[in-house]
């Protein structure tokens, strides 16, 4: 088993209320490229871009090195408004507005939810749903 196999990441942009960028992850995401994604986003970030999906529908595996630069991402985007997260959500949650979750992966979600992401990122398993979510 590789696991150093390459991530493939490609953006694409649909308009919903607002303008998502999409971004399909494909392959493991792990200790040897989580930086490489977390970099895409930034950069996509600086060039205007604010409403994310990330699809991991297409993830082989997820580890905690992936799981930290999904919630560095998390991070990055939900500061987008001046508001911090907490107010800008309901009182009951602290989801932010501006990142969500796309997996059909049982695996990924699994992980996901065990690790509490669930909590503060909407996941979805059907993409026009996750759209219609900005």
């Amino acid at each position: 088993m590789d696991w150093n196999s390459d991530l493939n990441i490609s953006f694409s942009e649909v308009q919903a209320r607002v303008l998502v960028t999409i971004l399909q992850i494909d392959g493991r995401l792990n200790m040897s490229n989580s930086d490489d994604l977390e970099q895409a986003v930034r950069r996509a970030y600086q060039k205007g871009a604010r409403y994310f999906l990330l699809d991991l529908s297409h993830v082989l595996s997820l580890t905690s090195a992936g799981l930290r630069s999904i919630h560095a991402i998390y991070k990055m985007v939900s500061q987008t408004s001046s508001q911090p997260v907490a107010e800008t959500a309901s009182s009951q949650t602290s989801k932010s507005p501006y990142f969500k979750v796309l997996t059909t992966a049982p695996h990924v979600l699994k992980v996901l939810k065990v690790a509490g992401f669930d909590m503060y990122i909407d996941t979805y398993e059907d993409l026009p749903e996750a759209i219609a979510a900005f």
